[in-house]
């Protein structure tokens, strides 16, 4: 069974999200989950490697059902996906996750060592989507993540 339409604000909070680089503020139960599936559908393709930060175990299984149902409702074999990387997950199989593009779930502790090492195709990441951002200080490693991709990659959201 496919989701639901967005709601006509959350249609508007999604484009402006594609619109420009924005700090969207969401209050649980509007339908954070719906958006950020609607925005890593929009924009993680195998061209472009989009990073979700700070995501929950329940939020990335969430996202995970969601495009099950994006893929199930449309009729398509569209290839959204969520890839998560664990601390299981050896450097070679992450490189070669990084370079397959995508929406990619990564704890900042893995995706700062595996920029540092320059692990990270830069040239590919399309943008950093943090999950609970009310959590992230000006010292955090979030903060160091974004500066990092930033000054390799202006265009980066």
């Amino acid at each position: 069974m496919a989701p639901a339409p967005l709601l006509p604000f959350q249609r508007q909070i999604l484009d402006g999200l594609l619109d420009e680089n924005a700090l969207c503020v969401v209050a649980r139960g509007l339908g954070l989950e719906r958006i950020l599936g609607e925005l890593g559908r929009a924009c993680a393709t195998p061209q472009a490697l989009v990073f979700l930060l700070n995501a929950s175990d329940q939020d990335e299984d969430s996202l995970k059902q969601l495009f099950m149902q994006m893929r199930s409702g449309d009729g398509t074999n569209e290839s959204t996906q969520l890839q998560v990387i664990k601390n299981e997950t050896n450097s070679a199989a992450r490189a070669h996750l990084y370079r397959k593009g995508g929406l990619v779930s990564v704890t900042s502790r893995i995706l700062v060592v595996d920029l540092l090492n320059k692990l990270v195709p830069v040239e590919l990441t399309t943008g950093i989507i943090v999950c609970n951002a009310s959590r992230v200080s000006a010292e955090s490693i979030e903060a160091f993540i974004l500066r990092l991709v930033r000054q390799q990659n202006p265009r980066a959201f």
